[in-house]
């Protein structure tokens, strides 16, 4: 039975609410908070702090990860090229593209790396999981597309009448899933 998770918040998400304290309350947990101070870091240095923590969760024998939003986009870069194979990963509300944010105009930052990565299929993972809503203004279709196109051991469910913020009923759901797919 699985009794680690690696999380990473979406953008000013918490484990003091929301998903984070469930699976912080039901599980042992590893997580990152995607905040404005990790964000101000440069991109590179947020990744490498991502691959670090995955490689010693790994070795304490965690295979699941879970990531909201922002958190999914820094996710899917961490694991581009990595060693490590053996995580099922749940993506959840992913950013996958370029936000129309007035503040930070280029952001989130290596986009074309991430599609390149994809079509090369140098992402690694047992199995991969995103869940979004169809009525979401964040996600990127045209790189779900190509997640889909090029990616072996991708599933993708796209909820009607859903947004940004997934039902609880929903996440809950897809948590289940892939803990007990490990």
């Amino acid at each position: 039975m699985i009794n680690q998770i690696f999380y990473l918040t979406g953008y000013n998400g918490s484990i003091k609410n929301g998903l984070g304290k469930k699976l912080n309350d039901e599980y042992t947990l590893t997580a990152i908070e995607i905040n404005d101070e990790f964000l101000n870091q440069n991109f590179n240095d947020q990744l490498s702090q991502i691959k670090s923590l995955l490689q010693s969760f790994y070795l304490s024998g965690g295979r699941v990860v879970i990531a909201n939003s922002m958190g999914a986009y820094l996710i899917l870069h961490a694991i581009i090229g990595l060693s490590i194979r053996d995580f099922n990963i749940l993506l959840l509300s992913p950013v996958l593209g370029k936000l129309a944010l007035k503040e930070r105009p280029s952001f989130p930052p290596e986009t074309d790396r991430l599609k390149e990565a994809i079509k090369k299929q140098k992402l690694n993972y047992r199995k991969l999981k995103i869940v979004g809503g169809s009525d979401d203004d964040i996600i990127d279709f045209e790189v779900l597309h190509l997640i889909n196109k090029f990616l072996n051991s991708s599933e993708i469910s796209i909820i009607n009448n859903q947004g940004h913020q997934l039902d609880h009923v929903i996440v809950s759901a897809e948590v289940n899933k892939i803990v007990n797919s490990v």
